[in-house]
């Protein structure tokens, strides 16, 4: 594959991520900083009952947790 469609792919990859970034912070009540997502403890406790459902969250929003 020529260095062009590449490039295409990491553009878009790059974007795909951010939007599913974006999508985790609102459902889990937190902000995107710094190209990570921040989650504020009693937003999750609230949503989700505390720190062992953050997996749960994330694929709630359509993120593989590991």
């Amino acid at each position: 594959m020529n260095e062009a469609v590449m490039a295409l792919f990491r553009q878009y990859a790059e974007h795909r991520k951010a939007e599913l970034m974006k999508k985790a912070a609102e459902k889990l009540g937190g902000k995107v900083e710094d190209g990570k997502v921040l989650i504020l403890g009693d937003a999750m406790e609230r949503e989700y009952g505390g720190r062992p459902f953050v997996s749960q969250a994330l694929n709630d929003v359509g993120i593989k947790a590991r």
